[in-house]
């Protein structure tokens, strides 16, 4: 969650790097598989081929870049990350595939202006939004696909973790408000990819995530192990304090939330898919 301040200056790439360096071992079995129902709709409704050349923006520890590279080999995968520890995890994944897959340290929103124009046919972006500054990337999304290219996204939406939001609200007496870091709606998402030549809605829909865990410390755990947490306020506080911090909000949770199940948090993930 970001500060309310019509800026992306939080964002602090540094401090999202790091902490995906850090959570990269454990990424893949703390969050991945809660999304690969959808992330599994997403590669497919790509429609790769043979051929095709795809890049996959913030691809992790690159479990879909060798999904899409099975799909489309002898053609190349391009899969990009920011964290160095997320592209070690996809070259020990991918190291024994023998597929044409090429690995980049880089900001997703470098490597699309740094692309050349209709050099691909497929993009991928998964669970990037909050990490970069959607409202201008998003509209430059379509100078890097050919004309018939398709892009699909996977994010989630500003109406996800309803629990933190209350919880945070009734802490601060709504006197320090915040702002999801994604948008609100698919519609949002396609009216600026529109802006790039991306014009063709080819699907759109959301898929609903509820987690339990047996208490707000656990699922607070979770969101700092995770690195679903990632807030780049977090950065200039102390351990002590962050610790502070999460036990405060965990007591609010259970407070708040608790049910004979245990303590929820719910996600809305989006997928929307346009093409050229």
């Amino acid at each position: 969650m970001a500060e309310k301040t019509g800026e992306h200056d939080l964002l602090a790439p540094k401090h999202v790097q790091k902490t995906y360096d850090k959570v990269a071992s454990t990424y893949d079995a703390l969050w991945t598989k809660h999304v690969a129902e959808p992330n599994a709709r997403i590669t497919k409704e790509l429609r790769l081929k043979r051929g095709d050349r795809v890049a996959d923006l913030a691809c992790g520890t690159g479990l879909h870049t060798l999904d899409m590279a099975q799909l489309t080999a002898p053609s190349e995968v391009v899969g990009v990350d920011y964290s160095q520890g997320m592209l070690a995890g996809a070259k020990e994944r991918l190291a024994d595939a023998n597929l044409p897959v090429t690995l980049v340290h880089a900001k997703a929103e470098d490597f699309i202006d740094s692309a050349a124009p209709d050099s691909f046919d497929a993009v991928s972006m998964r669970f990037m939004l909050a990490y970069l500054d959607w409202a201008a990337v998003l509209p430059r999304l379509g100078r890097m696909v050919r004309p018939g290219g398709r892009v699909g996204i996977l994010t989630s939406l500003s109406n996800a973790l309803p629990q933190l939001w209350t919880v945070w609200d009734k802490l601060t007496g709504g006197a320090l408000p915040l702002t999801a870091p994604v948008p609100d709606s698919n519609e949002q998402i396609a009216a600026l990819l529109a802006k790039g030549g991306l014009n063709h809605v080819i699907g759109s829909w959301e898929y609903q995530i509820r987690l339990w865990f047996d208490d707000g410390m656990q699922a607070m755990a979770w969101m700092k192990e995770s690195g679903y947490g990632t807030h780049p306020g977090l950065q200039f506080m102390t351990p002590e304090a962050v610790q502070q911090l999460m036990q405060v909000v965990a007591k609010s949770l259970e407070d708040e939330f608790r049910t004979e199940q245990g303590v929820p948090l719910e996600f809305t993930a989006s997928g929307i898919l346009v093409r050229k």
